[in-house]
């Protein structure tokens, strides 16, 4: 599974235009705090209270969980956070949506597998709690694995 979050994170971060917009970069959950984080965890302004445009990358097991004997699905959600207004997240959101949706990207470890992303939804603008009630978003995609064989 490591190998398929830095591979997204790779992808992601390439885009000029989502760097641009997402300037406090892509977390991946797996490097926050078990519970999620808080402000002391995100990427601040250099004024250290206001935060910077971020993404966080949070991976679900969907079920069923064996689709066909060469394949595994996932869920990958992307939470879109910012101080306030929804104006970036929502360019950010929408050009991720470019570059990801029905993107096949190879992860290489042991099982040298490719992941296939679909996008599946959107939730509309929620403040998040966790981070001093910003502005943020959520698109999520399933995740199909499979070998490169």
């Amino acid at each position: 599974m490591a190998a398929v979050r830095q591979a997204l994170k790779t992808h992601l971060l390439a885009d000029a235009t989502l760097a641009a917009l997402l300037t406090g970069g892509v977390l991946d959950a797996e490097d926050l705090p078990l519970d999620g984080g808080s402000l002391s965890d995100i990427p601040l302004q250099n004024d250290g209270v206001r935060i910077k445009p971020f993404a966080v990358c949070r991976w679900r097991v969907t079920t069923p969980k064996e689709i066909i004997a060469i394949s595994q699905r996932r869920t990958l959600e992307l939470y879109f956070y910012q101080d306030a207004g929804y104006v970036t997240i929502e360019t950010a959101l929408r050009r991720v949506k470019s570059i990801l949706h029905q993107v096949k990207l190879l992860a290489v470890d042991d099982a040298n597998r490719y992941a296939f992303f679909n996008w599946q939804q959107d939730r509309g603008e929620v403040p998040a709690p966790e981070f001093g009630n910003v502005a943020s978003l959520m698109s999520r995609y399933s995740v199909d694995y499979l070998r490169s064989d």
